[in-house]
Formats: structure tokens, sequence, C-alpha cells
């Protein structure tokens, strides 16, 4: 844009990456589904401390320790998540974490006492290795200038939906439980799958372009 401020050119390359990710259809599934799912999954942060606190677990040492499993669970997970693509591929890997973690939130609603404690870390693996593999089926499709704002397009909708699954969390924490919670973040996760990731069954990766090959 000859002329135009830096502002100007800011908002058009924005306008534009929009647009390219609109028109390509696979590209606008996969940032819908890993961004809305990435979201409904991380909600589980919010519902850490009441699961703790209602079995049993009083604030101290054991209520700190087991939250630490699931730091290293989420660094676990996006250290895997370019083996995990290798071998099924981005497209089946991503459909495949929301109904994982569907089963996940399932197992913490059904269980009593701390019995499905192991699915919390597990939640949070499953949601960092989102990222990387969004990261990688972006840079299959995209060439390289617009990569940076079509990826921070995955971060918008997943902000956007974890700011309405945060307060409902401690809503229906507060006014039906836990059980109930755990439920609607199996529901929101299920939603994310069906509405965004049905479109994106039996899609194949694109090879990675040849000028980015590393030898």
């Amino acid at each position: 844009m000859v002329g135009a401020t830096d502002g100007e050119r800011y908002w058009a390359g924005i306008g534009r990456a929009f647009k390219q990710t609109w028109r390509a259809v696979d590209l606008r599934w996969v940032i819908l589904l890993s961004g809305a799912g990435f979201a409904a999954i991380e909600a589980v942060q919010y519902l850490v401390q009441p699961y703790l606190l209602d079995r049993g677990v009083e604030v101290g040492f054991w209520f700190s320790a087991l939250q630490v499993p699931m730091i290293f669970a989420g660094a676990a997970g996006a250290l895997l998540a370019a083996t995990v693509g290798g071998r099924i591929g981005a497209i089946v890997a991503l459909l495949a974490i929301p109904v994982a973690a569907v089963g996940a939130y399932g197992a913490l609603a059904a269980a009593p006492g701390l019995w499905a404690y192991a699915a919390i870390p597990m939640l949070f693996a499953l949601a960092s290795c989102m990222q990387p593999l969004t990261a990688g089926s972006v840079n299959r499709r995209i060439s390289s200038e617009p990569r940076a704002t079509i990826l921070s397009m995955q971060g918008m909708v997943g902000s956007l939906t974890l700011a309405a699954l945060a307060p409902a969390a401690g809503f229906l924490t507060d006014e039906w439980g836990l059980v109930t919670a755990f439920g609607a973040g199996a529901a929101a996760t299920a939603a994310a799958v069906m509405i965004f990731g049905l479109p994106l069954v039996g899609k194949k990766e694109p090879p990675v372009p040849p000028a980015e090959v590393v030898v």
C-alpha cells in the first residue's frame, strides 16, 4: 500500500489474513477446531482446586503437590505433539484429542474420590498438544508471510471461547456441583469437535512446501 501508514498496513495485513483463512476451507476448520477445542479442554484448570477441595484434600502440601503433575503433563504434551502428528497426521490428531478429552471429563464426573485424578494431567497434556499440531498444519497450508497472523487467530478463538467457559465453570460448580461442571466441559469439548471437526474428517495434510523442507 503506497503511502499508507504503519497502522493502515497493519490492519490491511490482518484483513488479508482473515480473508485467506476464510477462503481456505480446511484451514478455517483447523483454526476453529483447535481454538475452541483447546479452550474447552483448558477450562479444566478452573475446576482443579474445587475438585481437590471436594475430594477432601485440604490446602497444604498435598494440595499443591497434586497440581505439579499438571505442569509436567502440559510440557510433555507439547513435546509429544511432533511425534503424534508424525505418526497419525495432524488432522487425525486434532480430531482425536477432543474425543479423548471428552472421555477424561466423563471419568472426572463419574468417579468418586480421587480415582479419576489422572484425567486432569491428561487433559493438560491434550490441550498443550493441540498448539504445535495447529502450527504444523497451518505451516503446510500457508506461505510464511501471513503465518503469525493466522496462528494468532487460533489464540483469539481460544481466548473468546475460554472467556465464556471460565465464568460458566464457576457458576455451574457453585449452583449444581462438580459433576455438572465436568459434564459441561465434556459437552463443550464434544460440541467443538462435532461442529468444527466433522468437516475435517477424511481430510489429509498437504505435503511440506519444497522450499521449506529442512535437510
